[in-house]
């Protein structure tokens, strides 16, 4: 669970990061494997490894809209983001 920039706290029960985080509002929310968690997510992401013939995973994040959620950085994997709620500037390098 990330609760500040660069910050990662090891995993806790979901309230206990709910509650750090809604206190905090800085940072991110992370949230692992949701799709361990939401049926139709994990049957999404199963019709994705079919279509595509490669594995997919899934993480989701919750940033409060004037904050940044991470430093400018790299992923060392293909990363497809999709942004559901709020608007967000994305710089793409």
């Amino acid at each position: 669970v990330d609760l500040t920039e660069g910050r990662t706290i090891p995993a806790v029960t979901v309230e206990t990061a709910w509650d750090g985080w809604m206190k905090s509002k800085s940072g991110s929310l992370r949230l692992l494997r949701p799709q361990a968690h939401i049926d139709s997510l994990w049957q999404c992401l199963s019709e994705l490894e079919e279509f595509c013939e490669c594995a997919w995973g899934a993480n989701v994040y919750l940033t409060p809209a004037d904050a940044q959620g991470f430093s400018p950085h790299f992923d060392d994997v293909d990363v497809f983001v999709c942004q559901i709620e709020g608007k967000k500037l994305w710089r793409v390098y």
